[in-house]
């Protein structure tokens, strides 16, 4: 059976499709990763997909990927699985029962348990490449990545206001020692308009939006240098968090995570926060 991962996404998220993609090997099926060529250059894939050992879909097969995905009359060989029907990796053991062919799987699959099993070799992927850079150094104490996102949130319930920032902060002032934070955010005058952030450190903003791919390392490479973590409602700082904390981190998400959307990937030492 062939199993095809659909990208959708920035980075955050393909990591998370990834993580299912590790799955569905171990299962058995033979994985494809699918990019749409509609997607914008800001939703291509950031890391191969053969870095993470899948086949790619050359671009003479998107005319039968497309085909597959549009006609209902060869359903008999092909079907899409998305993450509301597939909702653990237990439901795996139905999908292998199918008689289909070719199976897509269309969904951001944000669940821990299709992540954790994986998460080591995803993290040594990670700090392998080149283009992160990541930080070998040791972290200072009281070191904490503070992630602001608004700009593609600003139309939607999702945007994070100030209140979740400052009771994020005084929470971080009481529990860590020796305390200091650094910001990185994509609206820099809205953080600069915020009196709760006039203590921060830094305040990172992307530089090279026409490069995509190489700002997204090259600032994830760089969140991942603390020792502590108060996150936004993102897969982006999510992963940073995941990756580089220790079980003696502070790390604070927003609770809920999404206002629209279920998400189930927090852990037992991570604090919610509400928003």
């Amino acid at each position: 059976m062939i199993g095809i991962v659909d990208m959708m996404g920035g980075f955050g998220n393909q990591l998370f499709q990834y993580g299912i993609g590790m799955f569905l090997k171990e299962q058995g099926l033979k994985v494809y990763i699918y990019a749409s060529d509609k997607e914008s250059e800001n939703r291509k894939i950031v890391i191969p997909e053969s870095d993470f050992g899948f086949n790619k879909i050359e671009k003479r097969h998107l005319f039968f990927i497309n085909l597959l995905k549009n006609r209902t009359f060869l359903k008999e060989y092909y079907e899409i699985v998305n993450d509301s029907v597939l909702s653990g990796p237990e439901q795996v053991v139905n999908i292998k029962k199918s008689s289909k062919k070719v199976i897509s799987f269309n969904g951001f699959w944000q669940k821990k348990s299709f992540v954790d099993e994986y998460f080591d070799n995803i993290k040594k992927i990670i700090l392998d490449n080149k283009d992160i850079k990541a930080s070998n150094t040791t972290k200072k104490e009281g070191s904490t990545m503070v992630h602001v996102r608004r700009t593609d949130y600003k139309n939607n319930k999702e945007i994070l206001k100030s209140n979740y920032y400052k009771n994020s902060l005084e929470y971080c002032k009481k529990n860590i020692k020796n305390f200091n934070y650094s910001i990185f955010t994509d609206d820099y005058d809205w953080v600069k308009s915020q009196k709760i952030f006039k203590d921060a450190v830094n305040i990172n903003v992307p530089k090279n939006q026409l490069n995509y791919r190489n700002e997204v390392l090259s600032t994830f490479g760089k969140m991942l240098s603390f020792e502590n973590y108060v996150i936004a409602n993102s897969t982006f700082s999510w992963w940073a968090a995941r990756i580089s904390s220790t079980e003696n981190s502070k790390v604070l998400y927003p609770n809920p995570f999404f206002k629209d959307e279920s998400f189930d990937a927090f852990y037992g030492n991570w604090t919610p926060i509400e928003r």
